[in-house]
């Protein structure tokens, strides 16, 4: 029996949370359009967790980091996911030259979990996002790590809430774009917009149903890592739903679950 679980550890589950902080951090200047979030990831077992990865999806975009408070030894890394692009010919990715061909360079995918839709879009507003990414490389026995940051709802900004509320109108998938031409045959984009419901295969599923419904879950902390079983490490995905006020604009979470159980996820790319 002990040779068993020597090969077949339980799986030690982390705890994570998020919460909205009354107020602003001291030092920042009060501003309605900002709000404070704290989310903790913990560790309470007496293993060490390694290579934690990742993935924020939020109702707004990160203003500014305030800070990481980690244990010491404990290396995190904090950043934006953002599309970068390729041109051929001439311009960027708001102003594209005549004959020319604009080409998005997608960041790579760390793990694919799986979702039920997606929303993109390419936007000539600024890169402010919600959606960010962060690894640690470890986690010792009892310890946790802790993230704040601003996040805010003004000026440009309101192009990724935009996308964020997005509505599916079909089963299928909605493009939509706003171009501009200019006399000397350049193209200004503006905006172009991808909402899409995934669906796998009707020939698999023929019942399968497109619509999300309440289950749709567009606000969560997703990811993984890496604990020890025996002599490798086992890998174990995680989910935690987020809740959004709209009114109050606070975030808190729900229980972490190890698969999407109940939800349909959306997928934000917004860049």
């Amino acid at each position: 029996m002990n040779q068993y679980h020597l090969q077949h550890p339980k799986v030690p589950f982390i705890e994570i949370a998020i919460q909205t902080i009354p107020g602003l951090p001291e030092g920042i200047q009060n501003n309605s359009h900002l709000r404070y979030h704290r989310i903790l990831i913990q560790n309470p077992n007496q293993v060490e967790i390694g290579n934690f990865y990742g993935r924020l999806q939020l109702p707004e975009p990160i203003d500014t980091v305030i800070d990481t408070n980690i244990p010491p030894g404990v290396s995190i890394n904090v950043e934006p996911i953002l599309t970068r692009f390729s041109i051929i010919g001439t311009g960027n990715r708001k102003l594209l030259g005549p004959a020319s061909t604009l080409r998005p360079l997608y960041p790579p995918a760390h793990f694919f979990p799986g979702n039920r839709a997606q929303l993109t879009r390419y936007s000539d507003g600024s890169e402010a996002t919600g959606v960010w990414q962060f690894s640690i490389d470890k986690l010792p026995p009892q310890s946790a790590v802790i993230l704040s940051f601003l996040t805010s709802n003004e000026g440009d900004a309101t192009n990724y809430i935009d996308l964020a509320n997005y509505e599916f109108k079909t089963n299928g998938a909605t493009i939509s774009t706003t171009i501009q031409g200019t006399t000397n045959g350049n193209v200004l984009l503006h905006n172009l917009t991808i909402a899409m419901i995934v669906h796998t295969n009707k020939v698999i599923e023929p019942n399968e149903d497109w619509h999300l419904g309440t289950n749709e879950l567009r606000f969560y902390f997703e990811g993984f890592y890496q604990y020890p079983t025996g002599e490798q490490l086992g890998n174990q995905q995680f989910l935690v739903p987020f809740v959004f006020d709209t009114n109050n604009r606070t975030i808190s979470s729900l229980p972490i679950q190890k698969e999407d159980g109940k939800w349909r996820r959306v997928t934000i790319e917004y860049q």
